[in-house]
């Protein structure tokens, strides 16, 4: 079977600005949203944010940190902040294995010298 990952991508209007994947096991839908939702509100004020953060029914909302989701299809997700930067995450097939994250193998080690 093959292997799924989470394809992050971050644009600015049709440029892609930002790529990443992440084992799909790794993130649950509900976390991938709120990784995209943190990513988006780089790009937005305070105020935006905050407003981003009310209910749905309250007069100051503002849907700048929605999830729209694909209706068929392949898993996808998208953000909208009406700046011109938005993010998405699809599911696909992993062409490779993500590079791992964490400690180096082959890091020098700085020796001091005492000999005075």
């Amino acid at each position: 079977m093959a292997k799924r990952i989470w394809k992050i991508t971050g644009y600015l209007g049709d440029k892609s600005i930002y790529e990443r994947p992440i084992r799909k096991g790794a993130l649950s839908e509900k976390a991938m949203i709120a990784l995209l939702q943190r990513l988006a509100s780089r790009h937005l004020s305070g105020d935006e944010v905050v407003s981003s953060s009310l209910k749905k029914d309250d007069h100051g909302y503002c849907s700048a940190l929605e999830i729209h989701r694909n209706r068929g299809g392949r898993d996808a997700l998208m953000t909208t902040t009406g700046s011109g930067h938005y993010y998405t995450a699809l599911v696909e097939k992993a062409e490779a294995k993500p590079p791992k994250r964490g400690r180096y193998k082959n890091r020098q080690q700085v020796v001091e010298n005492n000999d005075e």
